[in-house]
């Protein structure tokens, strides 16, 4: 495991799933939703509603709770886990803007890597060219390319000058995940 596993690593794995953002949104707009009105909702068997859902939930942007016989989901971030409470808040105001599943989906992969976090973390200390880049990452060039490819795919990092840089995206969205990339 690299060292920059996080758990907003993981956290934007889960998220880039047009299953458990459609579920997500379900929740959210049915506060207190149970497994099967959920999967009914997104029209998915109950246990794969059940996993979706505990997926969501171990990325502490939902919280199950018991009634009775039944686990009733609401949209509720863990207080301790910082990244899920302001991923939980842009998540919300996504909801709120009808951002499509794709942009979530597009932006969010940016980070379901460790290294793309190693680089982002590099750039946001300093420009740098692709060599300098490669000592301090200490990546193999090939991989270096793929993760700089995706990065500057998805509009977190430009090249200007001959050397490397973060961008400043214009989504809410994407601000707000390299925000909680460069912590």
């Amino acid at each position: 495991m690299y060292k920059y596993q996080t758990a907003f690593v993981k956290i934007c794995r889960i998220i880039a799933n047009e299953t458990r953002l459609h579920l997500l949104w379900v929740v959210f707009e049915n506060n207190g939703l149970c497994v099967q009105d959920a999967a009914e909702k997104v029209n998915i068997s109950s246990q794969n509603g059940s996993h979706q859902l505990s997926l969501l939930a171990t990325a502490k942007l939902i919280e199950p709770t018991r009634a009775k016989r039944k686990v009733l989901y609401r949209p509720t971030a863990e207080p301790e886990t910082a990244e899920a409470k302001h991923l939980l808040s842009l998540l919300l105001q996504c909801h709120s803007d009808k951002t499509s599943f794709k942009t979530i989906i597009h932006f969010s992969t940016a980070f379901t890597h460790e290294r793309r976090i190693q680089i982002v973390r590099c750039l946001s200390q300093s420009d740098r060219s692709f060599e300098s880049l490669l000592k301090k990452t200490g990546m193999t060039s090939p991989s270096q390319v793929r993760h700089l490819r995706k990065l500057r795919q998805r509009g977190f990092v430009k090249k200007q000058n001959g050397a490397f840089a973060l961008n400043r995206p214009e989504s809410d969205f994407a601000r707000g995940l390299l925000q909680l990339a460069v912590r």
